[in-house]
């Protein structure tokens, strides 16, 4: 094998080796790709390094987001060992760093959609503590789920060390390859990482219904979505360029570098937008959802109506006809009970027609409460003379 005889049939001469080229046009193409790619995230790294401290570089999860960049800058730079000629040492860095880019960029979105899963599903049940939610703890458990890839790798290459050997498909080929190649083994670095990639998109589908204040987990749904389609595409084009060499390097090539493409447009293009060209927008208010605004800007005019209330007593009688309404802190919203009392016993001093009688009746009232109640009435008659000017 690996040899033809000559013209005369004298003697044998070698089939010339045959490997992807550094200078073909499949490994420049693919070098290219992957060479935009790189300066397209150290862009990125630039720009977060710089925004770091504003809303919207501290809302995606600067250290997740750090770590997904990095795996991202791996996945690129695969390429420029996969164009190399074939030996034992560029066979295992291939074996390793395949798996591994992977599995850093995919731990750092699944761990960011477990995080969002756990905080909306326990805010349906408790308002009690999660645990686990910190940045350290998301960094612990990115790490652990990639530790888990790193032994798969350690045990494969001590079980079938990686080596670069001659495949002859046909009489006349020579291929010089990476034992991986061969057959589908290439396959089990890919495994763990489709598996955190099916896991991802499942979280992905659960949160795509969360407030807007947190569409990262739409983003997320997005480039899950789309790199599912794009590996449905890869496996089997990899099983089908089993005798085309530079097909089967390329092919694996570009699927990595589109898969962080896809990441990089997904999630941190409209970071990027913000930052960059709206930087009015990034601020913390704008941030949270309208609704929710609408909802805090109410609760603090309420609170300012309350404050205004327990100052001055201005009124003793109400329109009976008119719905009392009571605006309460949230400090004293156990105390709602005791204020609908109190309210019935100014009620009951408005029907009194002087005003003795009604001091009297108010006498029963508590003054702490009395300010608690809207004083949204009408007067009916003349305010007594004993608590025209009374403060609380």
């Amino acid at each position: 094998m690996g040899e033809l005889p000559d013209f005369q049939h004298v003697r044998c001469i070698p089939i010339p080796e045959e490997y992807l080229q550094p200078d073909s046009g499949w490994a420049i193409g693919a070098m290219s790709f992957s060479s935009i790619g790189v300066s397209i995230t150290i862009f990125i790294l630039a720009v977060f390094l710089k925004y770091y401290k504003t809303p919207i570089v501290r809302a995606s999860g600067r250290e997740l987001s750090f770590t997904l960049l990095f795996g991202i800058l791996m996945c690129y730079s695969v390429t420029y060992s996969l164009v190399l000629k074939p030996t034992d040492v560029v066979c295992s860095i291939q074996r390793f760093s395949a798996g591994f880019c992977f599995t850093v960029v995919y731990a750092a979105l699944l761990t960011k959609t477990n995080r969002i899963a756990r905080i909306f599903k326990a805010g349906k049940k408790t308002a009690g503590t999660l645990n686990y939610i910190s940045p350290r703890s998301q960094l612990i458990i990115c790490a652990g789920l990639v530790a888990i890839q790193v032994i798969i790798n350690v045990i494969w290459m001590i079980i079938s060390p990686s080596r670069a050997i001659h495949h002859y498909p046909t009489r006349e080929d020579n291929l010089l390859v990476c034992s991986s190649y061969i057959d589908a083994s290439y396959m089990i670095a890919f495994t763990y990482p489709i598996v955190l990639i099916v896991i991802c998109t499942v979280y992905a589908v659960l949160t795509r219904k969360i407030p807007e204040a947190f569409n990262e987990s739409k983003h997320i749904g997005f480039t899950m979505y789309t790199t599912c389609i794009i590996w449905l595409a890869f496996v089997p084009l990899y099983f089908g360029t089993a005798n085309h060499v530079a097909l089967r390097v390329t092919s694996m090539s570009v699927t990595i570098s589109l898969s962080a493409t896809v990441t990089i447009a997904c999630l941190f293009t409209p970071k990027l937008y913000i930052i960059l060209i709206h930087p009015e927008r990034n601020i913390r208010q704008s941030m949270m959802p309208m609704r929710y605004s609408a909802i805090n800007q109410s609760s603090a005019t309420a609170g300012s109506g309350s404050m205004m209330a327990a100052v001055v007593v201005t009124a003793a009688t109400c329109d009976q006809n008119q719905k009392i309404q009571k605006a309460v802190s949230p400090v004293d919203q156990s105390n709602s009970l005791d204020i609908v009392n109190e309210k019935n016993k100014c009620k009951d001093a408005s029907t009194q027609t002087s005003p003795a009688s009604s001091m009297n009746n108010l006498n029963g009232c508590s003054l702490d409460n009395l300010g608690k109640i809207n004083n949204n009435c009408n007067i009916n008659g003349p305010i007594p003379a004993q608590i025209k000017d009374l403060t609380l």
